[in-house]
Protein backbone atom coordinates (compact mmCIF):
# COMPACT_ATOMS: atom_id res chain seq x y z
CA UNK A 1 0.00 0.00 0.00
CA UNK A 2 2.51 2.22 0.76
CA UNK A 3 4.54 1.59 -2.59
CA UNK A 4 1.60 2.30 -4.59
CA UNK A 5 0.88 5.58 -2.57
CA UNK A 6 4.70 6.52 -3.31
CA UNK A 7 4.12 5.64 -7.07
CA UNK A 8 1.21 8.12 -6.90
CA UNK A 9 3.28 10.92 -5.43
CA UNK A 10 6.13 10.12 -7.89
CA UNK A 11 3.40 10.44 -10.62
CA UNK A 12 1.87 13.79 -9.75
CA UNK A 13 4.93 14.94 -9.15
CA UNK A 14 6.01 14.19 -12.77
CA UNK A 15 2.97 15.33 -14.13
CA UNK A 16 3.26 18.68 -12.13
CA UNK A 17 6.38 18.94 -13.69
CA UNK A 18 4.78 18.84 -17.22
CA UNK A 19 1.71 20.84 -16.33
CA UNK A 20 4.39 23.86 -15.07
CA UNK A 21 6.31 23.87 -18.81
CA UNK A 22 2.63 23.76 -20.62
CA UNK A 23 2.84 20.26 -21.60
CA UNK A 24 0.06 17.95 -22.39
CA UNK A 25 -0.87 15.24 -19.53
CA UNK A 26 -3.33 13.36 -20.89
CA UNK A 27 -2.77 9.90 -21.09
CA UNK A 28 0.95 9.58 -19.16
CA UNK A 29 0.51 6.32 -18.31
CA UNK A 30 0.95 3.96 -20.83
CA UNK A 31 3.42 2.80 -22.71
CA UNK A 32 3.03 5.48 -25.57
CA UNK A 33 2.50 8.45 -23.18
CA UNK A 34 5.76 7.23 -20.71
CA UNK A 35 8.12 7.62 -24.12
CA UNK A 36 7.03 10.58 -24.94
CA UNK A 37 7.93 11.81 -21.26
CA UNK A 38 10.85 9.94 -21.50
CA UNK A 39 12.02 11.73 -25.07
CA UNK A 40 11.73 15.28 -22.65
CA UNK A 41 13.62 13.84 -19.83
CA UNK A 42 17.65 14.28 -19.88
CA UNK A 43 20.41 13.55 -17.49
CA UNK A 44 20.73 16.30 -14.62
CA UNK A 45 24.29 16.42 -15.33
CA UNK A 46 23.96 17.49 -19.06
CA UNK A 47 21.25 19.96 -18.41
CA UNK A 48 21.69 23.48 -19.15
CA UNK A 49 20.77 26.04 -16.67
CA UNK A 50 16.81 27.00 -18.30
CA UNK A 51 16.38 23.05 -18.69
CA UNK A 52 17.06 21.46 -15.30
CA UNK A 53 13.71 20.85 -15.28
CA UNK A 54 14.09 18.00 -17.96
CA UNK A 55 16.91 16.98 -15.50
CA UNK A 56 13.86 16.60 -12.62
CA UNK A 57 11.68 15.02 -15.13
CA UNK A 58 14.71 12.12 -15.55
CA UNK A 59 15.32 11.53 -12.12
CA UNK A 60 11.30 11.30 -11.09
CA UNK A 61 11.13 8.60 -14.29
CA UNK A 62 13.96 7.02 -12.90
CA UNK A 63 11.98 6.77 -9.50
CA UNK A 64 8.96 6.17 -11.16
CA UNK A 65 10.84 2.74 -13.10
CA UNK A 66 12.68 1.86 -9.60
CA UNK A 67 8.76 1.54 -7.73
CA UNK A 68 7.06 -0.05 -10.47
CA UNK A 69 9.99 -2.81 -9.97
CA UNK A 70 9.49 -3.06 -6.40
CA UNK A 71 5.48 -3.26 -6.62
CA UNK A 72 5.92 -5.96 -9.19
CA UNK A 73 8.31 -7.91 -6.55
CA UNK A 74 6.35 -7.83 -3.40
CA UNK A 75 2.76 -8.20 -5.50
CA UNK A 76 4.61 -11.44 -6.99
CA UNK A 77 5.26 -12.35 -3.55
CA UNK A 78 2.14 -11.56 -2.26
CA UNK A 79 0.55 -13.70 -4.84
CA UNK A 80 2.40 -16.90 -3.19
CA UNK A 81 1.10 -15.85 -0.04
CA UNK A 82 -2.42 -15.63 -0.49
CA UNK A 83 -2.04 -18.64 -2.79
CA UNK A 84 -1.07 -20.43 0.67
CA UNK A 85 -3.72 -18.96 3.02
CA UNK A 86 -7.33 -20.97 2.21
CA UNK A 87 -9.21 -17.87 4.33
CA UNK A 88 -7.46 -15.40 2.10
CA UNK A 89 -8.73 -17.30 -0.97
CA UNK A 90 -12.30 -17.82 0.74
CA UNK A 91 -12.17 -14.07 1.12
CA UNK A 92 -11.40 -13.30 -2.66
CA UNK A 93 -14.77 -15.40 -4.21
CA UNK A 94 -16.65 -12.14 -2.80
CA UNK A 95 -17.82 -9.94 -5.43
CA UNK A 96 -15.71 -6.76 -5.74
CA UNK A 97 -12.92 -7.84 -3.08
CA UNK A 98 -9.90 -8.54 -4.68
CA UNK A 99 -6.46 -10.30 -3.56
CA UNK A 100 -5.00 -7.34 -1.84
CA UNK A 101 -7.99 -6.78 0.40
CA UNK A 102 -8.42 -10.22 0.57
CA UNK A 103 -4.98 -10.60 2.63
CA UNK A 104 -5.22 -7.81 4.81
CA UNK A 105 -9.10 -8.74 5.82
CA UNK A 106 -7.68 -12.20 6.29
CA UNK A 107 -4.74 -11.10 8.16
CA UNK A 108 -6.89 -8.71 10.56
CA UNK A 109 -9.25 -11.13 11.46
CA UNK A 110 -7.17 -13.67 11.82
CA UNK A 111 -9.75 -16.44 13.53
CA UNK A 112 -13.53 -15.49 12.76
CA UNK A 113 -14.53 -17.81 15.25
CA UNK A 114 -13.59 -15.16 17.72
CA UNK A 115 -16.78 -13.30 16.80
CA UNK A 116 -19.93 -14.03 17.76
CA UNK A 117 -21.72 -12.15 15.09
CA UNK A 118 -20.88 -10.05 11.62
CA UNK A 119 -21.47 -6.84 13.97
CA UNK A 120 -18.83 -8.09 16.23
CA UNK A 121 -16.33 -7.91 12.97
CA UNK A 122 -18.19 -4.62 12.11
CA UNK A 123 -17.26 -3.26 15.39
CA UNK A 124 -13.77 -4.49 15.18
CA UNK A 125 -13.12 -2.74 12.06
CA UNK A 126 -14.78 0.81 13.44
CA UNK A 127 -17.24 0.20 10.87
CA UNK A 128 -20.01 1.12 13.38
CA UNK A 129 -21.77 4.12 13.68
CA UNK A 130 -20.69 6.10 16.92
CA UNK A 131 -23.31 6.15 19.75
CA UNK A 132 -23.78 8.63 22.14
CA UNK A 133 -26.64 8.39 24.76
CA UNK A 134 -27.95 10.31 27.42
CA UNK A 135 -31.20 9.51 29.38
CA UNK A 136 -33.40 9.25 26.56
CA UNK A 137 -31.58 10.88 23.90
CA UNK A 138 -29.39 8.48 21.70
CA UNK A 139 -27.18 10.22 18.57
CA UNK A 140 -25.76 7.83 16.44
CA UNK A 141 -22.83 9.97 14.49
CA UNK A 142 -19.99 8.91 12.30
CA UNK A 143 -17.83 5.85 12.15
CA UNK A 144 -15.89 4.80 15.43
CA UNK A 145 -13.23 4.29 13.20
CA UNK A 146 -11.20 1.84 15.84
CA UNK A 147 -8.88 -1.16 14.59
CA UNK A 148 -6.80 -1.29 11.76
CA UNK A 149 -7.00 1.79 9.09
CA UNK A 150 -5.60 -0.01 6.58
CA UNK A 151 -8.12 -3.08 6.39
CA UNK A 152 -11.30 -0.34 7.06
CA UNK A 153 -9.99 1.79 3.84
CA UNK A 154 -9.71 -1.13 1.66
CA UNK A 155 -12.84 -2.58 3.05
CA UNK A 156 -14.66 1.11 1.81
CA UNK A 157 -13.05 0.63 -1.09
CA UNK A 158 -15.06 -2.15 -1.74
CA UNK A 159 -18.33 -1.10 -1.00
CA UNK A 160 -17.66 2.17 -3.41
CA UNK A 161 -16.55 0.17 -6.04
CA UNK A 162 -19.14 -2.17 -5.81
CA UNK A 163 -22.09 0.59 -6.00
CA UNK A 164 -20.98 1.76 -8.92
CA UNK A 165 -21.73 -1.73 -10.90
CA UNK A 166 -24.17 -3.92 -10.85
CA UNK A 167 -24.53 -6.73 -8.10
CA UNK A 168 -25.96 -7.45 -4.85
CA UNK A 169 -23.47 -4.96 -2.89
CA UNK A 170 -25.44 -1.85 -5.00
CA UNK A 171 -28.72 -3.73 -4.48
CA UNK A 172 -28.22 -3.37 -0.76
CA UNK A 173 -27.25 0.15 -0.83
CA UNK A 174 -29.88 1.09 -3.27
CA UNK A 175 -32.30 -0.99 -0.85
CA UNK A 176 -30.92 1.29 2.25
CA UNK A 177 -31.37 4.66 0.61
CA UNK A 178 -35.29 3.90 0.05
CA UNK A 179 -35.52 2.37 3.66
CA UNK A 180 -38.05 5.08 5.34
CA UNK A 181 -36.53 6.35 8.74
Amino acid sequence: HRLVAARTRIKNRIKSILMNHGLPTGRLWNAAGLASVAVLAKPLALCETVELWRGELWIELSRLRESETHITTVEERLEHLIAASEPAREILKIDGVGPRTAEIVAATIDNPLRFKTRKDIGAYFGLVPRVSQSGGHCHHGTITKAGDSLARTMLIEVVHSGIRRPGWIRDTYEKYLRKDP
